[in-house]
């Protein structure tokens, strides 16, 4: 996977960068604008810092102490076993073991039924397939020596089912089939540049999980975006004659050519009627859907674009260098044990082995 460089969002992404933060920040002027909703929504998305907090302990001055004294110094109890039924730690240092041993004692299995620490789901065997994800989660976060505060914010976001997202499709163009038991929902502006570089990669995270995840697209338009109003719209037009994805990519895949004359050669080109296509610019129900998804952006507190959710659970990646890795992580994560799409997308009984596995959750309405 490519490295990724946070850039400009105003500034041209090359063909071999991944953007997934800028440093497009709204004032509460411009904020108020858009739509009198979004309040501050920033382009592109997630950055991650690397801090390492080294100390020397104080047992060396508690020893001369001692010594001074006359007494034998006494030797410091070794600290306890790190053990986490099923989880490799072998890799870990001393002091990444300390840390691990703190965080998965600390926090909550993301279990809704099961109100105990991660460790103590692992240890006790539990019936909750997501500990060992959790455990696995902690453990490559320490490993790479994120901060502790921003390793415990990524780990709620992801696993706390408080921190879950309603997030209606209400219409919106969806991509897969809707018995998919996971949702990936995104919140992109057309004249993003960090959502144009995110495009191949949930392109390519959903095509790899055909079957299992949906994809449901939701519009923003930020007002510092000259095109992005006008974008959106030419994209959901283009829906009205079955071709929403194709724009959506043409939209993309163009980003410094949105003016009027590219937006019909663009639907010339994915063949569509452009007579028709002018005219369904200004439908109700085109600029319904941009308001609708702008007031939802608002209720959740998206405040930056692209922003992804999987099953309403933010995706915040540990680290900008490989968001195909992670997102695909999170997607099978959220995938029912033994669950399969059969024939014409039914939904295929699970196996002998998965009996007793979770249901498959209940799925909104599809957009048409």
């Amino acid at each position: 996977m490519r490295a990724i460089s946070a850039v400009s969002s105003d500034g041209p992404a090359s063909d071999n960068q991944v953007i997934l933060a800028s440093d497009m920040l709204l004032s509460p002027k411009s904020a108020g604008k858009y739509s009198g909703n979004v309040k501050a929504i920033f382009c592109c998305f997630y950055a991650g810092a690397l801090v390492f907090a080294l100390g020397c302990g104080a047992g060396c001055d508690r020893q001369s102490a001692a010594a001074e004294a006359g007494a034998e110094p006494s030797a410091s109890a070794p600290p306890p076993e790190l053990k986490l039924a099923g989880i490799d730690v072998s890799t870990l240092t001393a002091r990444e073991k300390a840390e691990l041993r703190t965080l998965t004692g600390e926090l909550m299995s993301p279990c809704a039924d099961v109100a105990v620490p991660v460790a103590q789901c692992l240890n006790e065997k539990r019936a909750c397939g997501k500990c060992v994800a959790a455990a696995n989660f902690l453990v490559k976060g320490v490993r790479k020596g994120i901060a502790s505060d921003d390793l415990q914010t990524k780990y709620k976001a992801r696993f706390d089912p408080s921190a879950a997202k309603d997030l209606p499709i209400d219409g919106s163009p969806v991509m897969g089939s809707e018995k998919c038991p996971v949702t990936v929902t995104e919140f992109a502006d057309f004249e993003c540049p960090g959502c144009k570089a995110m495009m191949p990669v949930i392109d390519k995270v959903i095509k790899a999980n055909e079957g299992k995840v949906k994809l449901v697209y939701k519009i923003v338009t930020l007002p510092n975006h000259a095109h992005a109003r006008v974008a959106a719209e030419a994209a959901l037009a283009a829906r009205e004659q079955g071709k929403f994805w194709e724009m959506h990519h043409q939209l993309f895949e163009n980003q410094d050519a949105l003016e009027s004359r590219d937006l019909s050669r663009y639907a010339k080109t994915i063949g569509v009627d452009v007579t028709k296509f002018r005219g369904e610019f200004k439908l109700d129900r085109v600029a319904s859907q941009i308001e609708r998804d702008a007031k939802l952006a608002e209720k959740v507190g998206v405040n930056h674009t692209p922003t992804l959710y999987v099953n309403g659970h933010e995706f915040m990646p540990l680290l900008a260098e490989d968001p195909e890795g992670e997102l695909t992580e999170v997607i099978l994560s959220e995938v029912p044990a033994g669950f399969s799409l059969g024939p014409g997308g039914s939904v295929a009984a699970p196996s002998a082995s998965a009996a007793g596995s979770a249901a498959p959750k209940k799925l909104g309405t599809k957009g048409n």
